[in-house]
């Protein structure tokens, strides 16, 4: 095994999960959905990850709701939940909304 590839199990074997290699490790809720198709991943997929940060922090709730795999698809494929929004101000929303694209 290569020090690379030990490095990387080691950290899995840390935080009490083994991973393979493209393998998804993480919490559903707050990952983007790069992650979950397991391509590569940028800035943009830390942006979206910030941006259900934010969600959260002005509602109080995750933006998707379920079991992982629900969680998952919904970050892949679902719209964002606007009518949560409600009462909320305008320029945050404007936030949440933006692509990171």
């Amino acid at each position: 095994m290569n020090a690379r590839k030990h490095n990387a199990f080691l950290t899995c074997i840390s935080f009490g999960a083994l991973c393979a290699t493209g393998a998804f490790a993480g919490t559903p809720q707050f990952a983007s959905p790069e992650q979950f198709a397991g391509v590569g991943v940028d800035i943009r997929s830390d942006l979206y990850s910030l941006g259900v940060v934010l969600w959260e922090m002005v509602t109080g709730h995750v933006v998707f709701r379920g079991s992982p795999a629900e969680v998952m698809y919904q970050h892949q494929h679902a719209p964002l939940p606007l009518q949560r929004l409600e009462g909320i101000p305008q320029p945050v929303i404007s936030l949440l909304e933006m692509s990171p694209m």
